[in-house]
């Protein structure tokens, strides 16, 4: 499979400087000074190696090139966050429906009388 980078000289300085196991991570921080990149472009970059089939792994130490142990940590960490992200559109959905009811006149404040 081909994959598209955005920034093939990103993706060759992000090579250079990330190396194998936790014990040489290298924090987004770190990426950014080490490349003169952005570190938002340092992360969109990062994102795109891994949809490219690179094992990056990360943790609160940073990124750096992981074994299969590490990649499946980093997988359940990615896992935990998009169910928290889920919920939290959820929950953000439903305010909206309610609000949405409340301004259309479709709803109480909440007060249930019985008629």
């Amino acid at each position: 499979m081909t994959f598209e980078f955005d920034d093939l000289l990103l993706v060759d300085h992000l090579r250079l400087h990330l190396s194998h196991g936790k014990h040489n991570a290298r924090t987004k921080a770190q990426l950014a000074s080490a490349t003169a990149y952005p570190a938002r472009e340092i992360e969109e970059a990062i994102r795109q190696m891994r949809l490219a089939g690179l094992l990056i792994a990360s943790g609160p130490e940073g990124y750096w090139m992981g074994d299969p142990a590490e990649i499946e940590a980093t997988i359940a960490s990615l896992r935990g966050r998009v169910i928290t992200q889920y919920r939290t559109i959820r929950t953000l959905r439903a305010a909206l429906r309610a609000h949405r009811a409340i301004a259309a006149g479709q709803l109480g404040l909440g007060l249930d009388v019985a008629a």
